[in-house]
């Protein structure tokens, strides 16, 4: 092999490497940024009557499963939040974004009822 074909050889090889090289990385970018896949929707924000605090519910869509994360935050100075619990229901089923829930309010808790796409759901909080 000539000189010439060497170069050309390993200059062709260098480029079929780097391209696969960079495809990798792409791939590998689209993975981590869309592999958990959790996309979020307006906050539903709701004051409890006594104005002592807010609810925040945080409904997400992971594409199999969706769910919610749910907030209590205090009024007052400091206005800590503090995550009261979780929700979790079929693909597709938004009932906070969709306005199908309910929020009661208690004394030292709340309770939220939705609809999971099987069952009628009822959680109960405590307040913080």
């Amino acid at each position: 092999m000539t000189k010439t074909k060497k170069i050309v050889t390993f200059s062709v090889i260098g480029v079929i490497a780097a391209a696969v090289l960079a495809a990798g990385i792409y791939l590998l970018c689209v993975i981590l940024a869309f592999g958990n896949g959790e996309a979020y929707f307006d906050d539903i924000v709701i004051q409890n009557p006594d104005e002592s605090g807010t609810l925040i519910i945080k409904e997400w869509d992971g594409g199999s499963v969706c769910g919610a994360e749910i907030y209590y935050k205090e009024n007052g100075f400091l206005k800590r939040k503090k995550q009261l619990g979780s929700t979790s229901a079929d693909s597709a089923v938004f009932p906070f974004k969709n306005g199908e829930y309910t929020v009661i309010w208690g004394e030292n808790s709340v309770t939220v009822e939705y609809y999971d796409g099987h069952k009628q759901v009822s959680k109960t909080f405590e307040l913080p």
